[in-house]
C-alpha cells in the first residue's frame, strides 16, 4: 500500500476502511508488524472496531521456548 520510505503509520485506519468498503469485506482483521503501527494507528483501529494482531520480537524468551522451535 505505502512504499516503506512514506512511513503514514496514523494513516492504516482510513486505508483499511476505504479498502473493505471498496472490496465491499463486511469483516477484516488487521496483522501487521509493531513497526508499522503507531499507538495512533492502533488507537485508529481499536476505536473503528477493526481487531488486530501485532507482531513483535520476543527478546526476552526463557531458554525453553527457545530451544522448542
Amino acid at each position: 500500500m505505502l512504499g516503506s520510505s512514506k512511513a503514514e503509520k496514523h494513516a492504516i485506519g482510513p486505508i483499511i476502511a476505504q479498502f473493505r468498503a471498496r472490496h465491499r469485506i463486511e469483516s477484516i482483521v488487521v496483522v501487521a508488524d509493531a513497526d508499522m503501527l503507531s499507538a495512533e494507528g492502533l488507537t485508529a483501529l481499536d476505536n473503528a472496531d477493526m481487531p488486530f494482531i501485532v507482531d513483535s520480537r520476543c527478546r526476552e524468551l526463557s531458554y525453553q521456548a527457545r530451544s522448542s522451535r
